[in-house]
């Protein structure tokens, strides 16, 4: 019989605060407080613990394709005030990158969809056992949603020292 997945709380995520999810709007910073979902013991783990995952992961995914827009009008912005071609080749740069940084939230957010009606079905089909059955864990995933989390970081890094140069 499978054992009950641990969580340690020494997080991978990778943001400029360890261990939180940085947000950030014009006016303030937030940071939030993640709990390591990473599985130390088991590749099995409670239906609850799935989709309290996947709504992290969906809000995290909707708030990063809001900041694209944000980002996105700082580009304009950027555009603009300089025509030099350095500027340009650059801007068409960051404006591809924002676009497959959409499409791969977009892919995200559809996997984490089909992973949940899955498991929606499951428990409608079993009321019951649901709350006494493990499911395999969603490893490839949450290492998939992890990756994003960097390239997105090290994209908006990129970008806001590209925009304090140019602006």
């Amino acid at each position: 019989m499978p054992t009950k997945v641990r969580f340690n709380h020494d997080t991978h995520h990778q943001t400029a605060f360890p261990g939180r999810l940085t947000l950030q709007n014009q006016s303030q910073l937030i940071h939030i407080k993640l709990p390591n979902m990473s599985a130390t013991t088991s590749q099995h783990v409670y239906l609850r613990d799935l989709h309290y995952e996947h709504r992290l992961w969906r809000n995290e995914l909707t708030f990063y394709k809001e900041e694209l827009t944000i980002l996105e009008e700082r580009l304009k912005e950027i555009v603009s005030k300089n025509t030099d071609h350095e500027v340009v080749a650059h801007v068409e740069s960051f404006q591809n990158r924002f676009d497959l940084q959409r499409s791969h939230i977009s892919d995200l957010k559809h996997r984490i969809k089909k992973h949940e009606s899955f498991l929606a079905d499951y428990a409608e089909n079993h009321p019951i056992a649901v709350d006494h059955v493990y499911f395999t864990d969603h490893t490839a995933l949450r290492e998939d949603t992890d990756r994003f989390r960097e390239l997105y970081y090290e994209l908006k890094t990129e970008f806001n020292k590209f925009a304090v140069r140019w602006m």
